[in-house]
C-alpha cells in the first residue's frame, strides 16, 4: 500500500509517514487499483456531470424561466459556492469519522437536491437548490482526493489521481452530449432527474464497493479548537501553498471556460446545440491527455519543475486566446487556444493535488477540503465576473482566463514549490 522503492527514489517529492503504517488498513481490505480508480473517478465526476450536462440547456433555461443570461450563469456560481463551502464540512468530518459514512449520507442528500432542481419554478428556486446540490455533491471531490492520499503517496499518488481523471474525464465529454440529446426528447428537467439516478447509483457503489480507508487509529480527536489548529497548520505550510494555489487558479480558468463556452460556441459561432458536446468534448480530451502525460513526467523530472513549465505554458496559451478574441478570430482558432489552456489543467490538477496533500497523511480530508475551497472559490469568482466583462464573442472569457493564468505565474514567483529532495 506504499509506493515501490523505485517510486520512493523518484525526484521531486518528500515522503511522509502513511496514516496506516502501523496496523491500520489491512492489505485484504484495500481495493484493487482498477476498482479504486473507477469509484473515485465516478465520485470526481459529480461536479462535471452536475455542471456540464445542463450547459446546452442554458439558452433554453434563459427563455423558459424568463431570466437574464447573468441570472442563469449564477446557477453555476451557486453550485460552485455550495461545492466550495461544503468541502470545508466534509473534509474535517471524514478525518474524524472516516470516509465511508460521510460519503454515503452526502450522496443521498445530493440526489434529493437534484430532484429539487428538477422541480424548480424560477431562477431563484433553481439557484437555491443548486447551492444545496453543490453542498452535498462536493463530498465526491474532497473525499476522492482524501481516499487516494490514504492509499498512496509520491508518484504513485499522481498515478492514481491521473487514473481518476481518466475515468472522471469521460464525464465532461459525455455530459454535454447527453444534455443536448435530452433536450431533443424532453425538457431540461430530465437532465436533473438523470443526476438523481446518478446519485443513487453512487450511494450503492460506496456502500458495497469501497472499504473504509481511514481507520479509527488514524482519525483526529478534539473539538473546534483542534479543527482550527489543523486548518492553520495547512494554510501555513509552504509546500501546500506552492502546489495548491496553481491548482486553484487553474480551476478558475477551467470554470470560466465552462460557463462561457455555450454562449461562445452556440450563440456567437452558431454551433448547433446537439453538436456543442463535440466541441466541449475536445477540450475534455485535452484534460485527460494532460493528466496521463503528467503521471509519466513526474517519474522522470522533479514535480516542481513540471508545475512551473505547465503554468508558463498555460499563461502563453491564455494570452494567445486573448489576442485571437481581440482580433475577432474564428471558431477554429478559438477552439485551438482553449484546448491548450484547458489541457494545461490536466497537468495542474494531479501534480498540484499530490504536492499539496503530501505533507498531511493524517489530515488528508481537511487538506483536500482547503484545496477544494481554493478550487471552488476561483471557479465561483470566474463564473460570477465573466458575465459582466464587456466585449463580444470570446473576449470576456479570454480576459478572465488570461487574468487567472497570470495570477498563477505570480503565485509561483512569490512562493515557488520547494526544491526537490530524493
Amino acid at each position: 500500500m506504499l509506493p515501490s522503492n523505485a517510486c520512493r527514489r523518484a525526484p521531486g517529492w518528500r515522503y511522509h509517514a502513511a496514516p496506516f503504517r502501523k496496523a491500520s488498513l489491512l492489505t485484504a481490505q484495500r481495493p484493487s487499483t482498477l476498482r479504486l480508480a473507477l469509484i473515485l473517478g465516478a465520485l470526481s465526476a459529480i461536479a462535471p456531470l452536475s455542471i456540464d450536462m445542463y450547459l446546452p440547456a442554458m439558452p433554453a433555461l434563459e427563455a423558459e424561466l424568463d431570466a437574464s443570461r447573468a441570472a442563469i450563469q449564477q446557477s453555476l456560481s451557486a453550485y460552485l459556492l455550495g461545492m466550495a463551502s461544503g468541502q470545508m464540512l466534509h473534509g474535517p468530518l471524514s478525518d474524524r469519522y472516516g470516509r465511508k459514512g460521510p460519503l454515503a449520507v452526502a450522496l443521498a442528500l445530493y440526489a434529493l437536491a437534484a430532484l429539487g432542481c428538477a422541480l424548480a419554478t424560477g431562477p431563484a428556486s433553481l439557484v437555491f437548490m443548486r447551492v444545496l446540490q453543490g453542498l452535498a455533491g462536493s463530498v465526491g471531490a474532497v473525499l476522492s482526493r482524501a481516499v487516494a492520499r490514504d492509499c498512496h503517496e509520491g508518484p504513485e499518488l499522481v498515478r492514481i489521481l491521473s487514473l481518476v481523471m481518466l475515468v472522471s474525464g469521460v464525464a465532461p465529454i459525455l455530459a454535454p452530449l447527453l444534455g443536448g440529446w435530452t433536450l431533443l426528447i424532453g425538457s431540461w428537467r430530465l437532465i436533473f432527474l438523470a443526476q438523481v439516478a446518478f446519485g443513487v447509483a453512487l450511494v450503492i457503489a460506496v456502500l458495497w464497493g469501497l472499504p473504509e480507508t481511514h481507520p479509527p487509529a488514524s482519525r483526529t480527536r478534539g473539538g473546534f479548537g483542534s479543527f482550527l489548529g489543523g486548518l492553520a497548520s495547512i494554510l501555513r505550510n509552504r509546500e501546500f501553498l506552492a502546489y495548491g494555489l496553481p491548482f486553484g487558479l487553474a480551476a478558475g480558468q477551467l470554470f470560466t471556460y465552462i460557463v462561457s463556452s455555450p454562449f461562445v460556441f452556440v450563440t456567437h459561432f452558431h454551433v448547433p446545440e446537439h453538436a456543442f458536446g463535440w466541441f466541449f468534448g475536445a477540450n475534455a480530451v485535452c484534460i485527460i491527455g494532460g493528466s496521463q502525460i503528467c503521471s509519466r513526467l513526474v517519474r522522470r523530472w522533479p514535480a516542481d519543475k513540471v508545475l512551473r513549465v505547465v503554468v508558463c505554458g498555460q499563461a502563453l496559451a491564455a494570452l494567445c486566446l486573448l489576442g485571437v478574441a481581440a482580433a475577432g478570430g474564428g471558431l477554429w482558432a478559438t477552439l485551438a487556444c482553449t484546448m491548450v489552456v484547458v489541457g494545461g489543467v490536466g497537468f495542474c490538477f494531479p501534480v498540484g493535488t499530490a504536492g499539496a496533500l503530501m505533507p498531511f497523511p493524517k489530515l488528508a480530508g481537511s487538506a483536500s477540503a482547503v484545496l477544494g475551497l481554493m478550487h471552488g472559490m476561483a471557479g465561483m469568482i470566474g463564473t460570477a465576473i465573466v458575465g459582466h466583462v464587456p466585449g463580444a464573442g470570446a473576449l470576456p472569457m479570454a480576459w478572465v482566463v488570461a487574468g487567472f493564468a497570470l495570477l498563477s505565474m505570480l503565485s509561483l514567483a512569490l512562493n515557488p514549490a520547494p526544491a526537490s529532495k530524493r
